[in-house]
């Protein structure tokens, strides 16, 4: 008898627990699109952090600082910041960006341009 009761908790704790980590699921929101404008709710686990390499005539090497996000049909597409910075300055703002990713349970994120068109 005693096990049985035991059982319906466990039952009980484990479908509480799977409804949790149900509504912790990766999401992927677009909440406006425009012609020159883009907004998007995603969670963190949608978001790559990169410097990219970019090699300039007057400057040399710079990196160029980019976040890649995986949209809701798992393709994926690029905000990319259009000034360029040092690569250290570069890692430090992945730095402090990926504390934000891994503190926050959605990012809201707004964009110049049209994630369809190159």
């Amino acid at each position: 008898m005693n096990y049985l009761k035991l059982s319906k908790k466990i039952v009980g704790t484990l479908g509480t627990l799977m409804t949790f980590a149900g509504c912790t699921t990766s999401s992927f929101r677009m909440l406006n699109q425009e012609k020159s404008s883009v907004e998007i709710l995603v969670t963190p686990d949608r978001v790559i952090l990169e410097c990219e390499r970019v090699e300039t005539d007057d400057r040399g090497v710079v990196a160029g600082f980019m976040m890649h996000v995986v949209d809701e049909v798992k393709t994926s597409f690029s905000l990319v910041q259009t000034n360029t910075l040092d690569k250290k300055s570069c890692d430090n703002r992945i730095k402090k960006i990926n504390r934000i990713l891994k503190n926050g349970s959605q990012i809201y994120m707004v964009g110049i341009g049209n994630l369809r068109e190159p």
